[in-house]
């Protein structure tokens, strides 16, 4: 019964979220999913390390140094994220045009599913962290109370700090990981 106590309107949208995501991953297939995690995949990479530098500039410049610092961070996170998503929108766009190449239907059909799912699950997890990242209490609140959103939120931070040690680190010797995300990660209680 604590289970039925702990749901709350986040884990109903996650369910229908994973059940349309897993429908329409059954009937695009496997190329179609393989660009739209590579979206998402970047979508986190450029929101979580990014953010800090591009709200930097925005509150550097002239007219915007008004501007509240944390609604700046949350757009500009929100920005970055939907920027990175939306590249691989255009080149799966570009590439479906020039090439018509499937897999073997059952292969294209179940692979995509796979895909679906672990996309939308951090798909899910980025717009929990976004949820977080707000200064909306209410929506802090139900991130952390839901049943399923603390796993779901725990998702993209770690995909993010995967993806800078195993790739982005060797890359860009100068860059530096984001260690302000753990704070977010605390407000929801990981």
């Amino acid at each position: 019964m604590d289970f039925i106590r702990q749901i709350n309107w986040l884990d109903i949208i996650i369910v229908l979220f994973l059940l349309r995501i897993g429908i329409v991953a059954l009937k695009t297939g496997l190329p179609s999913e393989l660009f739209k995690i590579l979206g998402i995949i970047a979508a986190i990479y450029l929101s979580f390390q990014y953010y800090p530098k591009l709200s930097g500039y925005i509150l550097g410049q002239g007219v915007f140094k008004k501007l509240d610092p944390d609604l700046v961070q949350f757009f500009s996170f929100v920005a970055l994220a939907i920027c990175g998503y939306i590249f691989f929108v255009f080149i799966r766009l570009f590439t479906c045009r020039f090439f018509k190449t499937e897999a073997a239907p059952d292969l294209s059909k179940w692979g995509g599913l796979v895909l679906g799912m672990v996309r939308g699950a951090l798909l899910i997890s980025l717009v929990l962290f976004i949820f977080a990242f707000s200064n909306i209490i209410y929506l802090r609140k139900s991130v952390k109370n839901s049943y399923s959103g603390k796993y779901f939120f725990a998702l993209a931070p770690a995909a993010y700090r995967s993806l800078w040690r195993g790739v982005f680190s060797k890359i860009d010797s100068g860059g530096r990981f984001n260690r302000s995300i753990a704070s977010y990660e605390r407000s929801v209680g990981l």
